[in-house]
């Protein structure tokens, strides 16, 4: 299957029993979205469609219906900017939350950072795909409370990587 900066194994939206589906990868490069993609599509129940898209693309395809159809989000931790690098992911993964949705933000780093059920990189004690399976049996509406204090703890964690650099666009 074709890789671009949108991958699409079917299209998103609520199954048969008004349950959210599918998985929208959020990432900073193609690679990230299409190695993700392939280390979960084994292992990700068949009835749910994966898809990626770069952060640049990002805010054409993060409409209402796409937020709330969407069973999960991954969001990459870091994207770079001519300037410098950002949490990128920890900004989408707060504002989705807000509007509802189930986010994991990923770091293709070893941070150590357990805190939150919301993020995951490579010192994680469980597996990526365990970690989204889990999230993917959850309702999206779980403790939109609890998750946010989770990113705040993450920002506070990540705070030299924050602020938006020179050069940042808001879609």
């Amino acid at each position: 299957m074709a890789v671009g900066a949108l991958r699409e194994r079917e299209t998103t939206g609520v199954s048969a029993t008004g349950r959210r589906k599918g998985v929208l990868i959020l990432c900073d490069t193609r690679a990230f979205g299409a190695v993700t993609c392939a280390l979960l599509e084994p292992v990700v129940a068949e009835a749910e469609p994966i898809r990626a898209a770069t952060y640049e693309r990002a805010p054409n395809l993060l409409t209402p219906r796409t937020i709330k159809e969407t069973a999960l989000f991954i969001a990459e931790l870091w994207r770079g900017y001519p300037t410098g690098w950002r949490a990128e992911g920890l900004a989408v993964a707060e504002q989705l939350t807000r509007l509802g949705a189930n986010v994991l933000i990923v770091s293709p780093l070893s941070l150590g950072i357990d805190a939150a059920e919301s993020y995951w990189d490579l010192a994680s004690t469980d597996s990526l795909a365990t970690r989204v399976n889990r999230l993917l049996r959850r309702p999206a509406a779980r403790n939109q409370a609890a998750v946010l204090d989770q990113l705040s703890a993450l920002e506070v964690t990540l705070s030299d990587y924050i602020a938006k650099p020179l050069g940042h666009v808001d879609g």
